[in-house]
């Protein structure tokens, strides 16, 4: 998805599979912003560490998605 289209961008816990039942959103003007929201609650949250360079933080940044695309 480019990232010049207008248009919120989202993403939840449970849609990469990371947490089974963690249903937070993260919603951001961009894909780095919602990715960078991700990988701090996956720190906080489920003491997992994940990086935006690494395989994980790549899988994460492809799910990302327009709010309200499915």
């Amino acid at each position: 998805m480019p990232e010049e289209v207008s248009g919120k961008k989202v993403i939840s816990c449970s849609e990469i599979g990371l947490i089974e039942g963690c249903d937070f959103k993260f919603i951001g003007d961009t894909v780095d912003e919602v990715v960078k929201k991700i990988i701090e609650h996956a720190k906080k949250e489920h003491n997992t560490a994940i990086t935006p360079e690494s395989e994980l933080g790549r899988i994460i940044r492809s799910f990302v998605h327009y709010l309200g695309e499915v």
